[in-house]
């Protein structure tokens, strides 16, 4: 081997060794797996074994909402302090809504906004939902943008009825992950239901 060539090939082996793999963004969320017990979280969910990846070591989050009339909610929910550099966040969970309930509803995930780094002063909220399908684990989430005075944040997983009946859902396997760069441009596709991103709307073609 050349002089010239051993030289190529030191620089070559440097530049790979230069190039750092790509940095994998934190889960903010406590116990997000809810492995064993509902610690981190708050609200009326209880733990259940029933698991999104039948994991024996884990398991997941349960409430049963016995709201009196027609309509009512509960959740389980968790504080979470907002960096101030993230542009905005990703939200995921998987959600499971067992069929033949005497009461209906759905599963939906909450991002409720604060200005404060507590959870006490509420800025804004936006909700994500899943297909809304039966006996199966689906998942619910997308990005959001961060309000740039909010300080915190309520990453919520909610039980949402319709009617007088009982109605139950499962939890598992929540994420929130930080934005830290401008290439989030959209911060919803309109499928979560939410326009908080959008400035306006306007008709499509007829």
């Amino acid at each position: 081997m050349t002089r010239s060539m051993f030289i190529l090939q030191t620089v070559l082996i440097l530049m790979v060794t230069a190039v750092a793999p790509p940095a994998i963004a934190q889960n903010l969320v406590v116990n997000p797996n809810f492995d064993t017990d509902p610690s981190g979280w708050t609200g009326p969910g209880v733990w259940d074994p029933l698991d999104v990846d039948n994991s024996p070591n884990s398991g997941s989050a349960t409430y049963i909402n016995t709201s009196a009339g027609t309509a009512g909610f509960v959740f389980v929910r968790q504080c979470i302090t907002v960096d101030p550099t993230a542009i905005g966040y990703d939200i995921v969970a998987r959600t499971y809504v067992p069929s033949g309930q005497a009461g209906t509803g759905f599963a939906r995930v909450d991002l409720v906004w604060f200005t404060d780094s507590a959870c006490n002063d509420y800025l804004t909220y936006e909700e994500f939902l899943p297909p809304g399908l039966f006996d199966t684990w689906e998942q619910a989430g997308g990005p959001a943008f961060r309000p740039s005075t909010a300080q915190s944040v309520w990453v919520s997983a909610v039980n949402q009825k319709f009617d007088a009946g009982n109605f139950q859902v499962y939890v598992d396997a929540l994420s929130l992950q930080p934005h830290v760069s401008s290439t989030m441009i959209f911060g919803d596709g309109f499928d979560s239901g939410s326009q908080a991103a959008w400035s306006a709307s306007v008709p499509g073609p007829s």
